[in-house]
């Protein structure tokens, strides 16, 4: 369900529900704020978003390889992939590192062409730092910011079950700003 509320200086506080109006005040000149609530789950006073939903519409499926491929393997991968960074993972199912265009493009910088012929394990990062997929979305974008990496591997329990790009959020909120603008044009001429 989608419901509209007008907040800002002529309203209440955010916090009160839709139909919670301070009708006392007098309205200010001032354009209030658009607030979209939306139903059933709502997290910290904000729609949830959960990461199996993105995945649910992204796939799970893991570009990953094995710590004892060699840097020309994993540029191999990254290009049949399509992808910027690769879950290192012996048993496709525990996290060991991961290993970025960057990882290559910094052990070429050190260590030269040589860099081509040795094992991931060498090059990966290995403090991954993953978030299970019943959390909200919002973890991952506080994860990528505080540690400005652009990859976040996702675990079920114990389990690697898909990863998340930045992209992917910023693709999936692009479209969810679409699809509430299609709301909105639906609610306006269906009200008029």
């Amino acid at each position: 369900m989608l419901a509209l509320a007008l907040t800002g200086p002529s309203c209440a506080a955010s916090a009160l529900p839709p139909t919670a109006v301070n009708r006392s005040r007098v309205a200010a000149p001032l354009i209030p704020k658009l607030t979209l609530y939306r139903e059933p789950k709502h997290f910290g006073g904000e729609v949830c978003m959960t990461i199996r939903r993105l995945l649910k519409d992204k796939g799970s499926y893991v570009p990953s390889i094995r710590s004892d491929a060699t840097v020309r393997d994993v540029l191999e991968k990254l290009d049949l992939d399509d992808v910027g960074a690769l879950v290192v993972t012996d048993d496709d199912e525990n996290i060991l590192g991961l290993i970025s265009e960057r990882d290559v493009v910094r052990g070429l910088k050190k260590d030269g062409i040589g860099t081509i012929d040795q094992p991931v394990r060498k090059l990966m990062s290995n403090v991954v730092y993953a978030c299970d997929v019943s959390e909200p979305l919002n973890k991952v974008l506080e994860l990528m910011d505080k540690h400005q990496f652009r990859h976040v591997p996702i675990k079920d329990g114990h389990r690697l079950c898909g990863i998340i790009h930045m992209l992917d959020v910023v693709k999936y909120r692009l479209n969810e700003i679409r699809n509430e603008a299609e709301a909105l044009k639906a609610y306006v001429s269906g009200s008029a």
